[in-house]
C-alpha cells in the first residue's frame, strides 16, 4: 500500500476516506450511537464568500428534522406544483426564461420558481 501525502493525496480517492465516513466497516451508526474508526476530518465543509476572499469552514456532522407541520406541507406542494408547470412549458418559453435569468446570474427553471413562488404566497 502506497501512502499518499501533500497535494497529491487531495487529487486521490484516499481523500474519501479523510473527509467523511468510510463505506466498509468504519464508522457505523446503531441507533444514536456510533461505532468504528474516527477522522478528525470528518465533517461538513463549507466555502463561504467574505469580504477577505473566500474562507472554508468545517461544521460537524448533523441530523436533519423534519417535522412534518402542516405550513411546510404547503410550501411542498406549491413547489411541487410549480416543477410540474415549468416542465409544460414548451422550450421556446423556457428559452425566454433562460436568457432574462440571465441578467439576475440565475437559472431559469431559478427565475420560473421565483416568480410562481412570489404569485402563491
Amino acid at each position: 500500500m502506497t501512502i499518499v501525502t501533500g497535494i497529491n493525496k487531495l487529487m486521490s480517492l484516499d481523500v474519501r476516506g479523510s473527509f467523511g465516513y468510510s463505506s466498509g466497516f468504519g464508522r457505523i451508526s446503531f441507533g444514536f450511537s456510533l461505532y468504528g474508526l474516527f477522522s478528525e476530518f470528518t465533517g461538513i465543509y463549507q466555502r463561504k464568500k467574505t469580504l477577505k476572499g473566500f474562507r472554508t469552514s468545517k461544521m460537524n456532522f448533523y441530523r436533519p428534522t423534519n417535522p412534518q407541520t402542516t405550513g411546510q406541507q404547503a410550501w411542498r406542494s406549491i413547489f411541487a406544483s410549480g416543477w410540474a408547470v415549468y416542465n409544460a412549458l414548451t422550450t421556446d418559453e423556457k428559452l425566454i426564461l433562460s436568457r432574462k435569468a440571465r441578467l439576475y446570474r440565475i437559472s431559469g427553471p431559478n427565475l420560473f420558481m421565483r416568480y410562481w413562488l412570489q404569485s402563491n404566497r
